[in-house]
């Protein structure tokens, strides 16, 4: 059945309930509620406490100066989701996007699959993500994107890349809500004439 519902907990393994523990307090705290993806992620307490401790490490990286930026994650979100022909992180990370710094010209752009809307930069950013996603990054790109991230950052880029995948793929294994193109395509309107508020999405992104 789908989605997946979170079990109670009398009916988890003693040894997990930290775990569990763990993850509602999170998503309440985040969320003041438990999302379907954290409830049917519940199913395996320690998948799930693994999996929430790499989304907290992969936000944070654009805290700091010597990795990619929250605009660089979020772009990877817009390449991912038009590629895949899926909506199920769109309603967060659209708005998240445009609060972190993408431009609603590229989000359009590759909603439409028109590359010429993007900027130099967003075309090399998104060229490496398909490569990485294809399995096909050749040495100049992986050296292009180190020269721009720096070691550590490329390598964090990369990872948070294939994470990414591994999410959405999920998320539509596991029956997720798909909002339409035409809800989507109305929040980015919202977005490009001011009209949607992003305090909210700013102070999540942090």
């Amino acid at each position: 059945m789908r989605p997946p519902q979170a079990p109670p907990r009398d009916a988890v393994a003693p040894d997990e309930r930290d775990d569990y523990d763990a993850v509602v307090a999170r998503a309440l705290g985040k969320f003041g509620r438990l999302p379907p993806y954290h409830a049917a992620l519940l199913n395996s307490p320690p998948f799930a406490a693994a999996l929430n401790a790499v989304g907290l490490v992969v936000r944070a990286a654009g805290k700091r100066p010597d990795s990619y930026s929250h605009a660089e994650r979020e772009l990877v979100d817009q390449v991912l989701s038009a590629d895949f022909g899926t909506n199920v992180l769109q309603r967060i990370h659209v708005p998240d996007a445009v609060a972190a710094g993408v431009r609603v010209e590229a989000i359009r752009a590759l909603r439409a699959d028109d590359e010429s809307g993007l900027s130099e930069d967003e075309r090399q950013l998104a060229a490496y993500v398909r490569a990485v996603v294809s399995g096909s990054v050749a040495d100049e790109q992986y050296e292009a994107i180190e020269a721009r991230l720096g070691a550590r950052g490329a390598v964090e880029y990369t990872i948070f890349i294939a994470f990414l995948q591994m999410t959405i793929r999920l998320w539509q294994a596991f029956g997720m809500d798909d909002p339409s193109d035409a809800e989507i395509d109305a929040t980015v309107a919202e977005l490009a004439s001011g009209a949607r508020d992003l305090d909210g999405f700013r102070k999540r992104i942090g």
